[in-house]
């Protein structure tokens, strides 16, 4: 997943690359801002984060997108603000759209409505599973 850094004058040393892997499906864009900035993330993943991101717009409420970076990429994590007034675009590299999983909608509304904002956390399979205040999905950087 790309992911903007410190800034600088020079738009391409702005961004470092960061990856979301998830079972090594087609990885799609979720590109914010102006300039946009672009952060890849599988599709499945992307879709979820879709209905969610533009429902909480939707009710004109801004949030957090915090991501979390694995220990083999430096550690760390990036947090972006985003409101109705910052340009958003999902661009996916699949054309199927993948089933969403109601349960994990929930998990990730649940994260955007914390103090730290939405996170990527895992898709749950059961009702039953652990909270996702529990665990974070990490990304890796390049």
């Amino acid at each position: 997943m790309r992911v903007p850094d410190r800034p600088s004058s020079n738009l391409g040393e702005r961004r470092r690359r960061c990856v979301v892997y998830w079972d090594g499906c087609a990885m799609g864009h979720f590109l914010f801002g102006s300039p946009p900035e672009s952060v890849r993330i599988d599709d499945r993943v992307l879709a979820h984060l879709k209905v969610v991101m533009l429902t909480k717009l939707r009710r004109h409420e801004g949030f957090a997108f915090t991501f979390e970076f694995e220990p083999t990429s430096g550690s760390g994590r990036s947090t972006v603000w985003l409101n109705a007034t910052v340009l958003i675009q999902f661009r996916f590299e699949g054309s199927r759209v993948p089933v969403i999983n109601r349960i994990w909608l929930d998990a990730l509304m649940q994260t955007a409505n914390d103090i730290d904002g939405l996170r990527i956390v895992p898709e749950p399979t059961e009702p039953s599973e652990p909270s996702p205040h529990t665990a974070s999905i990490p990304v890796q950087r390049d």
